[in-house]
């Protein structure tokens, strides 16, 4: 075994001479982007992982503070930017701010209408961040579009004038979605706007304007936009606005503030006054009732889906004292567990964390759990009335009072990650049984059996609903689309399987016609632990047709990516590490891929995870590659740098890099 043990280490050196030395991950915070009102797929919760939840003896610390004046505006965060809204004087203001410093970029003033009715006033909408370009609208409703690096406005218009629909009594709080070429809004009519000009593309009949924003999904494979206006939920084909299915949804005072949630094939909506909650199963043209009750009434923000449960905070603004966090069982309704003591605040979840502000500015922490609510630690992050819902990215927690002060705070990272090289997660050797006859390639978490000729990586479980692009991707890369973050490099991924003797075929080609991905097939397994024992499932069960609702039958293939030479430094990149390890939509530079035509086009996804085979979000996994090879391959043979297969001088806009 010895021998052949210094064979293995010399074929994965060989391997990865070439690229750069071992990645090792720092003690940092893992960071993700919040480009619109809601997060990246319309569910509130923030993908940021490797943070310290003991917020007693390492809370977040306070980076800067602006004041931004009167409103109720939420943040988005794209990079190194943020944007959001306040009020000065008698002017709107569109703030583009730097996310790290907080010091301006660029600002837009504009006149607009305070509407403070029972309460302060100023925008209430969040600025949508999308190809380089802000949507804004404002209570009156002022829509802008902005170049997001300068401020340029490139087009405007005043949507009552389109619409011929006034705003409501707290004034058009909706926040813009982005459906392919249109922006669209809710607004007494949803509206949808060519993004590029303005043009109006198409506009519902007139129904009572909603406080909340749409949302966008696809059900069965269909792309379709949801909105709760104050009559009740409307779903539409963005393509067209067709109405597709309404049910009534009437709260005392016109006040449906929230936002639709859809998970799993149904919608959640919530609303205040004691109006209680219900959920629906949406059947492709009509909508269902499956409970109903009064144990969760939203006033004004949205309650959070997560693992079988709803979390959300219930109760009025006026009688804040009354109001309760809560969780409920997503399936029957039941209340598990209820809380005092947040007043009218908002939640998002973020790690398998709640991160509760109250509405007079305390925030604090604990475990997403179902059984009880334990906070680790309580941070004073603000003072006033405080009933926006904070925004967790890139590191950072931004939170903002009604009166315009905005905060900043860094995340603290957990020392656990820094001893497991800043995954956030138990090394994966000190959770599960390491046979001899694994050997570690990499500080990176992946190891071969040149026995049983397989490659083992090590990960864990981010993302259990939802379209996919990725089965699994690199630590902090694509976690929001795919079903599995791995704690190894994808180059050494790549290594791994030349090391056991598989050799690389060909990524997909469009150049001019398709062609599909080439490469030996590749038998993928989960291993995970569950109630002390553990669990073995074939990758392709986690993932489903969107079409037929049947997990998916076709088998991965090794076709080795890529590379890019940088002109200025000349150091070769592997493609794949930015996210494209194991893909089920077609990449040109993915390591594994399916020999089927698909697309990274939302609109052309062909798979999505399948639930129920699925484990708990963050569940430590192993991922089991196991390569079609000829029983007389050798490592030895097959010993080539990853740089060698499929090279090219690619620049990165000739890669699907997204």
């Amino acid at each position: 075994m010895q021998i052949k043990e210094n064979k293995m280490k010399s074929i994965f050196y060989c391997t990865i001479g070439v690229v750069s030395a071992c990645r090792m991950l720092t003690g940092t915070v893992s960071g993700d982007d919040w480009p619109q009102w809601n997060g990246p797929k319309f569910e509130m919760i923030s993908r940021e992982t490797g943070w310290s939840k003991d917020w007693t003896a390492q809370p977040p610390k306070e980076s800067w503070t602006k004041e931004i004046g009167t409103g109720f505006s939420s943040v988005s965060v794209v990079g190194d930017r943020l944007y959001t809204m306040g009020r000065e004087g008698d002017k709107d203001v569109v703030y583009c701010l730097n996310a790290t410093t907080g010091e301006p970029i660029w600002t837009h003033a504009y006149e607009c209408e305070l509407v403070a009715y029972l309460h302060e006033g100023g925008p209430g909408s969040t600025p949508t961040v999308s190809d380089g370009r802000v949507f804004t609208f404002s209570r009156e409703g002022h829509v802008f579009c902005f170049d997001a690096n300068d401020g340029t406005v490139i087009w405007k218009l005043f949507l009552p004038d389109i619409t011929e629909v006034k705003h409501p009594a707290w004034g058009l709080t909706s926040s813009a979605i982005i459906v392919d070429e249109k922006v669209i809004f809710e607004s007494g009519r949803l509206v949808a706007l060519n993004k590029n000009d303005g043009k109006l593309v198409w506009q519902t009949e007139v129904r009572p304007a909603g406080y909340g924003s749409p949302i966008h999904f696809f059900h069965d494979g269909k792309s379709l936009v949801a909105t709760l206006n104050n009559a009740g939920l409307l779903i539409v084909d963005p393509a067209d606005g067709k109405e597709i299915a309404f049910t009534q949804w009437k709260t005392n005072w016109q006040t449906n503030s929230t936002t639709p949630i859809y998970f799993d094939g149904k919608f959640f909506l919530s609303t205040g006054y004691n109006r209680g909650c219900a959920v629906y199963k949406f059947e492709g043209d009509k909508l269902t009732e499956i409970f109903a009750n009064r144990e969760l009434s939203n006033h004004m923000n949205n309650s959070v889906v997560y693992q079988g449960h709803i979390y959300g905070i219930s109760g009025n603004s006026n009688i804040s004292k009354n109001c309760k966090l809560v969780c409920l069982d997503a399936a029957t309704g039941e209340a598990k567990w209820t809380k005092r003591g947040v007043g009218c605040g908002s939640l998002l979840i973020c790690d398998r964390h709640l991160v509760v502000l109250t509405d007079d500015g305390a925030m604090t922490c604990g475990p997403a759990d179902a059984t009880e609510f334990k906070g680790t630690g309580k941070v004073e992050a603000l003072s006033g009335k405080c009933w926006t819902v904070p925004v967790i990215a890139n590191s950072r927690i931004y939170c903002r009072s009604a009166k315009g002060k905005l905060a900043c705070l860094q995340l603290q990272p957990d020392p656990t990650a820094i001893e497991n090289g800043g995954t956030g997660f138990q090394p994966i050797d000190k959770h599960f049984a390491i046979p001899e006859t694994w050997k570690r390639l990499s500080k990176d978490e992946i190891w071969v059996d040149l026995d049983a000729r397989q490659v083992i990586v090590g990960g864990h479980i981010c993302l259990t609903a939802g379209a996919l692009e990725f089965f699994a991707c690199p630590l902090h890369t694509k976690e929001h689309e795919s079903v599995v973050s791995t704690h190894a490099s994808a180059k050494f991924v790549h290594a791994a399987l030349l090391a056991v003797g598989a050799k690389p075929g060909s990524p997909v080609s469009y150049d001019p016609d398709y062609k599909p991905a080439t490469g030996p097939k590749v038998k993928i397994s989960v291993r995970w632990m569950q109630d002390g024992k553990l669990v073995e499932k074939p990758a392709q069960q986690m993932v489903r047709s969107i079409k037929t609702r049947e997990p998916m039958e076709h088998d991965w293939l090794f076709t080795g990516s890529g590379t890019w030479k940088n002109p200025d430094t000349g150091e070769s990149v592997y493609l794949a590490d930015s996210g494209e390890l194991i893909c089920v939509s077609n990449f040109g530079n993915a390591t594994l891929d399916l020999p089927v035509k698909s697309s990274d086009d939302a609109s052309g996804l062909l798979f999505e995870a399948l639930s129920e085979n699925i484990p708990d979000l963050g569940t430590l996994v192993l991922l089991v590659l196991e390569p079609d090879v000829e029983p007389t391959a050798t490592a030895a043979n097959q010993a080539q740098s990853p740089l060698t297969p499929n090279e090219k001088s690619l620049a990165p806009n000739e890669s699907k890099i997204k």
